[in-house]
């Protein structure tokens, strides 16, 4: 039974009380202590609006703070695709100016040159997003870091266990690994 409840039944029994010795007295009008407990009661009352209404705006809050987290992480994501997008817009016009050299002038030279500076260009890019090559060849074989496509006999003892050629490179991204290196291992 709650605190609100109570004084009801109290006031209740108070005014049963007043009604009933009033009637033999014939007076008329409650007792100071029916007053009292009335307006115990009125407080409750008015205390338990309050907290409900409190109740009501934090959920409110609430709910329109995980709106407005959900909104912001939708736009970090779009802030950050376009962070990444736009500097490989400048390698896309490198690539588009090389392919329309080659066709105006008809021939290979400078073709090899010209795609090994976009290569570097894409590559310092990537770095700068915090992309890093896996070294693998030579280091030893580690099933954390490489994903072994095949075992071969070695010569040399040196390299049993050992990384001996890289299928695909590995890269980290910001120190997370984002892609093993598919090797072949020595035995």
């Amino acid at each position: 039974m709650t605190k609100t409840e109570k004084l009801e039944k109290e006031v209740q029994e108070e005014q049963e009380k007043a009604k009933k010795s009033s009637s033999k007295r014939g007076k008329r009008g409650g007792s100071d202590k029916t007053k009292k407990l009335q307006s115990e009661l009125d407080e409750a009352k008015i205390a338990l609006e309050e907290s409900s209404d409190k109740y009501l705006r934090l959920m409110a809050d609430f709910e329109n703070f995980k709106r407005n987290a959900i909104k912001q992480r939708q736009e970090i994501t779009k802030t950050a695709t376009k962070e990444l997008v736009l500097p490989l817009i400048g390698v896309l016009d490198d690539i588009d100016r090389a392919k329309k050299a080659k066709e105006e002038s008809g021939s290979e030279e400078g073709s090899l040159e010209g795609v090994e500076l976009i290569f570097k260009k894409f590559r310092d890019i990537l770095q700068n997003q915090g992309l890093k090559a896996m070294p693998a060849i030579g280091e030893a074989f580690d099933a954390d870091l490489h994903e072994a496509l095949c075992k071969v006999p070695s010569n040399n003892k040196d390299q049993a266990g050992k990384v001996i050629d890289e299928i695909e490179k590995g890269y980290y991204l910001n120190e997370v690994i984002i892609r093993h290196a598919k090797v072949v291992v020595g035995e």
